[in-house]
């Protein structure tokens, strides 16, 4: 079962993600073993697998449409390098990679036209 905090994330991976649509090839080697990482603590179904794959596919297409790779890139390896698994739950402790995270929203924000203030 996934939990909240791990769920969370993803979502906002999610939906950074679904801001954009790719056309092209897109290098998602990452997502498997970001989402291995993930489902190896928390005990993950195949469905919540794929979901993760997907979610971070998502993710790496926004990051390419957007020209935000660096800051999704410095997001993920934050991610991957400080996430520790306690009691089935596995994220960075407190606020780490928050920081990474807030640099990607406000890539994305400002190079879509959707977030253009009114």
């Amino acid at each position: 079962m996934m939990k909240t905090r791990s769920s969370f994330v993803l979502m906002v991976v999610a939906a950074l993600g679904l801001l954009a649509v790719s056309s092209g090839c897109v290098n998602t080697s990452r997502a498997p073993a970001y989402c291995d990482q993930l489902c190896e603590c928390e005990g993950c179904s195949d469905l919540e697998l794929e979901e993760c794959v997907i979610d971070i596919d998502y993710a790496i297409a926004s990051a390419t449409v957007y020209e935000c790779n660096e800051e999704y890139d410095a997001f993920l390896a934050c991610q991957e390098e400080n996430a520790e698994c306690v009691a089935e739950y596995w994220a960075p402790p407190g606020d780490e990679c928050m920081d990474e995270a807030q640099d990607y929203w406000d890539c994305i924000t400002e190079a879509s036209d959707l977030w253009e203030e009114a």
